[in-house]
């Protein structure tokens, strides 16, 4: 998924709000708590879990792991820095899951008189869900963007919905919400917007407002103004 593989579908995102040109500083310091940890084959007890690695573009030019320290820099590249979002994806089969917390269930029964409550066979079945997931082998994915801070605009190398979701949280939680920028995507209803109506939220409301009149959906206008 991404640069890597050769082949590049891309999903636009323009930014609204006032936020331009941050320092490489500022960046850093929202990106710290937000790179993905040392990657580990057990011992991760999530579903998915994400975070952002060494940007490729940096990749291409030196042998480090991407587990190695990294900053923002490392990604800038003309007007713009590349991101690199690793992502990893773990499920225990409903059968295997099943099995094991029967077999637990059994022992700590064994020799009681007293069956478990609801409340207990719970925990019971959230502590064999953790300790399997733990156990898990990851399937790993990558998602690459590019964005040019300077224009307020967001490249996502992928058309995939799961991935853009995954990736516009991982943006919004690291850099959107803290700088009050709002990523819209670039789809049919905006593309006619005028360069000038984007930093003036109230103009792209009004705009999607009567462009909703001929969409079948109603109410997308000021809804997609509003995120």
């Amino acid at each position: 998924m991404g640069l890597a593989t050769g082949t590049v579908s891309v999903t636009r995102y323009k930014m609204l709000g006032d936020a331009k040109n941050p320092s490489i500083q500022q960046l850093n310091d929202l990106l710290d708590g937000h790179r993905a940890a040392p990657f580990k084959l057990t011992g991760v007890a999530k579903t998915e879990y994400y975070g952002w690695v060494k940007p490729l573009v940096s990749l291409s030019h030196d042998t480090d792991s991407e587990d190695s320290y990294w900053d923002m820099s490392d990604g800038r590249y003309e007007d713009g820095f590349f991101l690199r979002l690793r992502v990893e994806k773990r499920r225990v089969p409903s059968t295997v899951l099943q099995l094991v917390y029967k077999q637990k269930l059994a022992a700590e029964q064994e020799g009681s008189d007293k069956a478990l409550t609801k409340t207990q066979k719970k925990t019971l079945r959230d502590k064999v869900t953790r300790d399997l997931l733990g156990k898990c082998l990851p399937q790993i994915g990558y998602i690459d963007g590019f964005w040019r801070d300077t224009t307020g605009e967001l490249l996502v190398f992928t058309t995939g919905k799961g991935a853009l979701k995954t990736f516009t949280r991982a943006f919004h939680d690291t850099f959107a919400d803290e700088l009050d920028l709002h990523p819209v995507p670039l789809t049919p209803p905006v593309l006619g917007l005028l360069s000038d109506d984007w930093p003036e939220s109230d103009k792209l409301a009004a705009h999607l407002d009567k462009l909703a009149l001929t969409l079948p959906v109603a109410g997308a206008g000021s809804q997609m103004a509003a995120h």
